[in-house]
């Protein structure tokens, strides 16, 4: 498959515009580049995507950044439980064979 340079300038803006919709909830830059790093990871084409694939794929040694991204709490709300935004549909996706 071939993908032109134009294509993937249009995803990696279309990335940015994104994380700007949700950076707020983050105090620090680490934070938000993981999670750049994180979403970029579940539009890869990895065969399984877990904490090891993913942080792999960042170049991380290990899933800890990953996982404290999703875990790690800010008054009362976790990240993980932070919404899409009203116009990024939610899916439910489950990873099956890994």
């Amino acid at each position: 498959m071939l993908v032109l340079v134009d294509e993937v300038v249009g995803w990696r803006a279309g990335l940015d515009d994104l994380l700007a919709r949700f950076a707020h909830r983050f105090g620090r830059a680490e934070p938000r580049r993981q999670a750049l790093t994180y979403l970029v990871g579940l539009l890869s084409p990895l065969a399984c995507k877990n904490g090891w694939t993913l942080a792999e794929a960042a170049g991380d040694a290990t899933p800890d950044r990953m996982q404290r991204l999703l875990t790690v709490r800010r008054g009362t709300q976790t990240r993980s439980a932070m919404t899409c935004p009203p116009t990024y549909p939610s899916t439910s996706a489950t990873t099956r064979g890994c």
